[in-house]
């Protein structure tokens, strides 16, 4: 078995200017030079549309199976045949440092079910901190930058628009566990970054937030939208290209990226109905209540933004988001 370094060279980042202008391409074309870029995770969400955009920048990815448009091989030990499961882990991610010459990481891998990881707390916290520290490490041993991708999930606090220097207490094992691997990438090295987020977007090899609504409605199946869950989500090419304009800079700590605006999971599913021209009777409004035997999710999760405002070149609308998501379905 084997996993794969991509390297691709086929042109991918004009879907995220949609609209724009010559300057905003030029603009893009800045954020982009400088840096070669390893992007580990490149087969889930928003790995995989971070590593669309190549054209004028140098991607190389590590995903977690074969993929035929890979172009560096890396051979798991023993017959092994998940990278993230892997003894030899370590090994492998130095490999890939070498072999892409990157002078920056991004590390998308995460486990983001939140039950999933309440189910197998020990896989939540050997994916969500464990294998974060690993990459940390072997990036300082060869001067690397990290950004780590985390979550809102990490304050599971009351409030609202939380800041970056507030000290998140989460409730669930996803929140915990994904705190613990910010922890460890600073703790590292504080040079590195992380981007605590939440996105939304098209992805059809698994079943997201904006595809349990778009695919549903496009059907006329009713879906339920919970109108006590409360979040600030950023379009995900918007996101992607923030991402690539923070990693320009020298800024090193904690950074979130959300959306412009605070709504919730009903507001969402009500704007995808209603930019299909669907009838509103087919969201069903409820209230979100904790089971438990489940997950511990706090209610409301939205972000301040305020101190990454210099780096978020793109943000769309909800509509604008939503519309773009439509045509990439």
């Amino acid at each position: 078995m084997y996993i794969l370094i991509r390297n691709p060279l086929e042109s991918y980042f004009a879907v995220a200017l949609y609209g724009s202008q010559a300057y905003q391409l030029r603009k893009v074309k800045e954020i982009y030079s400088m840096h070669k870029i390893l992007i580990l995770g490149a087969g889930g969400f928003l790995g995989s549309y971070l590593s669309q955009y190549s054209n004028v920048h140098e991607l190389s990815s590590l995903q977690r199976t074969v993929r035929e448009s890979n172009s560096f091989l890396l051979r798991l030990p023993n017959g092994e045949t998940d990278v993230l499961k892997s003894s030899n882990f370590k090994n492998i991610i130095e490999d890939a440092f070498l072999k892409s010459e990157c002078s920056l990481v991004i590390n998308c891998i995460a486990n983001t079910s939140a039950e999933r990881c309440e189910l197998d707390s020990i896989n939540a916290y050997h994916v969500n901190a464990m294998i974060p520290l690993l990459i940390s490490e072997v990036a300082a041993k060869y001067g690397v930058k990290v950004i780590q991708i985390s979550t809102d999930a990490v304050f599971g606090q009351e409030g609202s628009e939380f800041k970056p220097d507030e000290i998140p207490v989460p409730k669930s094992i996803y929140g915990k566990s994904k705190l613990e691997g910010e922890v460890n990438v600073l703790g590292v090295n504080s040079n590195n970054l992380v981007i605590r987020t939440n996105f939304f977007g098209n992805f059809k090899a698994k079943q997201t937030l904006f595809n349990y609504f778009f695919d549903n409605l496009v059907k006329r199946n009713p879906v339920i939208g919970f109108t006590n869950q409360i979040f600030t989500p950023m379009y995900i090419e918007d996101l992607v290209v923030n991402i690539f304009a923070l990693s320009k800079s020298k800024e090193s700590g904690i950074f979130h990226m959300g959306g412009e605006f605070i709504i919730s999971k009903f507001d969402l599913a009500l704007n995808i109905a209603r930019n299909l021209g669907l009838p509103k009777e087919l969201v069903i409004p409820e209230i979100y209540e904790n089971d438990p035997k489940g997950p511990s999710r706090n209610l409301n999760i939205s972000l301040d933004s305020s101190k990454a405002l210099d780096y978020i070149v793109k943000r769309s609308s909800l509509m604008q988001g939503i519309s773009q998501a439509i045509k990439l379905g």
